[in-house]
């Protein structure tokens, strides 16, 4: 993603990432420090992972990550995260 990315730091962008299963969220911590013009969206449909992922944004002190949200990928994609992915332009994973 950052060759993409470095083409276009001068233009102030913002991109956004929905990352599909995020586990534990230690990916998403990792990368959120090192690719900051990148609004990182992770997700999972597990409880236990949700409230890791929560825990791991709480230790990073980063602000370039939401809140996890729930994602069923078995359902249809417009109730993902209670419909919030509708509303995105983009998502990637």
């Amino acid at each position: 993603m950052s060759p993409y990315m470095d083409a276009t730091s001068n233009n102030d962008c913002v991109y956004y990432c929905l990352e599909i299963s995020s586990g534990s969220g230690q990916h998403v911590v990792y990368f959120a420090p090192h690719l900051p013009s990148v609004m990182w969206q992770p997700s999972d449909v597990d409880a236990s992972s949700l409230r890791s992922i929560t825990a791991y944004i709480q230790d990073a002190e980063v602000s370039n990550i939401k809140q996890p949200i729930f994602i069923d990928v078995t359902e249809e994609h417009t109730k993902w995260g209670g419909g919030i992915i509708g509303k995105l332009s983009r998502t990637g994973n």
